[in-house]
């Protein structure tokens, strides 16, 4: 018999392909001009570093971790190099360069 420790840990650690919220590539959010009231949808990608390998989806916090601020959205990953920080603003277009940088969020 399996205990319930071993099952809230099996859940933890099991990869995942069920989509948002696990997905670790893609993001999309609806953005609100607060003085127009006008909305509009930012949907934003996080690339593979060359030679990570895939981003991992394994569902457990450090994997997805994120923080926001009136202008910028980061977002911590993880990959076979490690765990690393990208940041985007969220003023931009669905096409901008994001900051990367390794490490993870303070």
């Amino acid at each position: 018999m399996i205990s319930a420790q071993e099952l809230q840990d099996d859940q933890q650690t099991r990869p995942t392909k069920a989509g948002a919220p696990n997905d670790p590539v893609n993001l999309e959010f609806q953005v609100v001009n607060t003085s127009t009231g006008r909305s509009r949808i930012l949907k934003l990608k996080i690339a593979e570093r060359p030679g990570c390998g895939p981003l991992d989806d394994t569902f457990v916090m450090e994997n997805f971790a994120t923080r926001a601020d009136e202008r910028f959205y980061w977002a911590q990953r993880h990959d076979r190099c490690g765990y690393f920080v990208i940041r985007f603003d969220w003023h931009g277009s669905d096409q901008q360069r994001p900051i990367v940088r390794a490490g993870t969020l303070p």
